[in-house]
């Protein structure tokens, strides 16, 4: 006979697996987790309870004869070993039971709410059910908003709300509407059709409550919409009882978020995890709103549960129910939503690539984030067996998952490849077959000394102060030379803080040494000017050409890069356009040169233009001796000035630097740090050739 009460005996956490090794293999977790399956009996709503009148363990809930007088809501009991019948809940045409979950606060007694949908199309309503230990239930309310498809709920003692348990009711006939259950059991409705800006309907599927502090300690929501406006997003309930964007809504061909878990200790650590039936797979979500994944390959993941140790967590999909623990601690890779790295994350990552013409490939990386278009920044170029190694680093984690491309030498897309993981630490080697699969060769880990070989630390090539002379104080003494030039007051009204440019002829040079033999270099710089037609930044030349490198502006909205200018006779340059500078205010510009990869990205003020020079050689840059120029545009090797392009009422501040360039924008012109780096990925870029800086 099938037992009718809850937990009278404590559930241990440590169980065999129940399923078969090949399904349970498929998922993948971090090193210092396993995996295991504990049911093949799909719950469609759980919750972890530790009580004792209850017992400790996982219960969940199915769904009996949907949609029919004779519909039932089974509760059971989960282990390792199966599962077990609590207690049956007559529900008449039942649809959904989006909420199981346990009064952890202790505000209603610390008893298990169930939330179920039920009804005739038009006339759905949700129950709050309330299942003692012995397995008696009752209803504690009723909802009815004229056709609900959805509920969840939530306790929360938290100081940002008054106490009780929240109830986010999606229906039809008014919208969203948002209730609050006080300790007395009185239902209060709080709004109707409340949705985060910007959308037009949402479908909540998750809602609970921040206990880690570290997200404000807000109730958090999880919405997937599939029949209205098709996006998926996470979202914070403000103390004013507005929604803000935690994840920012992408369309649900990408992502659909589901069940949500915070864990609040122990090896899980202090983090809000989302299932998305999208990706199939758990993320791991930072206070910033960032996603990285945590474990993958399951089978339209809908709901998890997180036991308040932090060591397992528990996953229900579309074949039944996993449990993810803590295995070995020396080998743990302990997720945490809040990384504050002091030295870069970094992988490795080599490819072969299969197929016909791999040879001279291009293969690009690009991190999946929810709502944006893939950033190809990382990449490399194939050997003749299409073999290519790289190294993504980041200031932030590398792990998760990512894109990957393989372009040929016109730039046409020979390959795409999605849902790659890489994990930071390791050396994972990968096979990718045009117009196939990618496969996962092998996974090794990066010792100490190996990451640190492998981080391409910043070098800086040059900088030039300005504080009245062009002295180079890098400690390289590439020192430069001031014709005509003048020292004048920077941004921040320091007397000497930057150079004016005001004559036809003046200039600076540098030595070739600077850019000479360079492959990937960025040039970041400041400038403040009132003249729009014409004016150059930086000219670098050789007796066969006097457009080697050149950092132009063609008038005031127009970005004019050269690199190699002339091959086989013809010119090589790129256009960006740009928000028109000559209004007599500081802004900020980065130009980045990926030599290897034949490509430049351009960022004002901090922020990167979608458009990416694909057409640039590879080679690195021939600067001579006497062909490295400030101000001036070299239309003869040394020489050949044209006043209509000279930099002229241009304020140079004192930072100058090759390597890592920084411009100013002053009524005169100021040219503030200009500094000349080996290449880094976008993301560096927007942390290290910021405005700010």
């Amino acid at each position: 006979m099938k037992k009718t009460y809850l937990f009278n005996i404590a559930l241990l956490l440590f169980g065999v697996l129940f399923a078969s090794a090949s399904r349970a293999q498929e998922v993948s977790v971090p090193l210092g987790f396993g995996v295991e399956k504990w049911s093949w009996l799909e719950p469609i709503a759980i919750d972890f309870i530790t009580n004792h009148e209850y017992g400790t363990g996982i219960v969940g809930a199915t769904i009996r004869n949907a949609a029919s007088d004779g519909g039932e809501v089974l509760l059971w009991r989960y282990s390792a070993d199966g599962e077990e019948l609590i207690t049956r809940i007559p529900a008449k045409l039942v649809n959904a039971v989006p909420t199981v979950r346990f009064d952890q606060t202790g505000l209603f007694d610390n008893k298990l709410f169930v939330a179920i949908n039920a009804g005739p199309d038009g006339r759905r309503t949700t129950r709050v059910v309330i299942v003692e230990p012995n397995g008696e239930f009752r209803d504690a309310i009723s909802i009815y908003d004229g056709n609900t498809t959805q509920a969840s709920i939530e306790f929360s003692s938290q100081p940002s709300y008054p106490e009780g348990v929240y109830i986010y009711d999606a229906d039809i006939g008014q919208g969203q509407s948002f209730y609050w259950l006080d300790t007395s059991f009185n239902l209060h409705r709080i709004a109707s059709h409340t949705i985060p800006s910007g959308r037009s309907d949402i479908d909540p599927m998750d809602l609970k409550a921040d206990p880690t502090g570290k997200y404000g300690g807000l109730l958090t929501l999880s919405d997937t919409d599939l029949n209205h406006d098709g996006l998926s997003g996470l979202y914070q309930l403000q103390a004013d009882g507005t929604w803000q964007t935690l994840v920012a809504p992408a369309d649900v061909s990408e992502h659909q978020f589901q069940g949500i878990a915070f864990s609040n200790a122990g090896p899980l650590g202090s983090a809000l995890y989302v299932a998305d039936a999208a990706m199939d797979n758990i993320w791991v979500v930072s206070p910033r709103g960032a996603i990285e994944a945590f474990a993958i390959g399951f089978a339209v993941p809908k709901r998890i549960a997180i036991g308040p140790e932090g060591t397992d967590m528990w996953v229900a999909d579309q074949t039944g129910l996993y449990r993810i623990f803590a295995t070995d601690p020396s080998d743990r890779e302990t997720p945490t939503a809040t990384p504050e790295p002091t030295l870069l994350s970094i992988t490795a990552v080599e490819v072969t690539v299969l197929g016909t013409d791999v040879a001279g490939l291009i293969v690009e990386f690009a991190r999946a984030i929810a709502g944006r278009q893939p950033d190809y920044a990382y990449g490399a170029v194939t050997d003749a067996g299409g073999r290519a190694a790289l190294t993504i680093t980041s200031a932030d984690r590398v792990s998760g998952f990512y894109q990957a491309r393989a372009r040929n030498v016109a730039g046409e897309v020979v390959g795409l490849w999605n849902s790659i993981p890489l994990n930071e630490g390791r050396r994972q080697s990968l096979e990718l077959t045009l117009g196939g699969e990618v496969r996962v060769v092998a996974v090794e880990r990066l010792d100490a000394v190996r990451q640190e070989e492998e981080r391409d630390v910043p070098e800086l090539i040059a900088h030039y102060p300005f504080n009245g002379n062009a002295r180079d104080v890098s400690g390289n003494e590439y020192h430069g030379t001031l014709s005509g030039p003048v020292p004048t007051w920077d941004r921040f009204g320091n007397e000497d803080g930057a150079i004016l440019f005001y004559g036809t002829n003046h200039r600076i040079d540098l030595p070739h040494k600077v850019l000479n033999g360079r492959l990937d270099v960025s040039t970041a710089f400041w400038l403040k000017t009132s003249k729009s037609g014409a004016q150059t930044i930086v000219s670098g030349a050789n007796q066969l050409d006097d457009n080697e490198y050149i950092v132009f502006f063609l008038n005031e909205g127009l970005i004019r890069f050269y690199s190699h200018g002339r091959v086989g006779g013809g010119q090589v340059w790129c256009d960006v356009e740009i928000q028109p500078i000559a209004d007599g205010t500081w802004h900020h510009f980065a130009v980045v040169r990926n030599g290897s990869l034949g490509y430049a990205d351009f960022f004002v003020d901090g922020e990167g233009y979608p458009k990416r020079c694909g057409h640039l050689v590879y080679n690195a840059l021939k600067v001579e001796a006497g062909g490295l120029i400030l101000g001036q545009d070299q239309d003869a090797f040394g020489g050949g000035f044209d006043a209509k392009q000279v930099l002229r009422e241009l304020w140079t501040t004192s930072e100058y630097t090759m390597g890592h360039c920084r411009l100013l924008r002053c009524r005169p012109s100021c040219v503030k740090a200009i500094q000349t780096i080996p290449v880094r990925p976008r993301k560096w870029l927007s942390r290290h050739l910021s405005p700010a800086a």
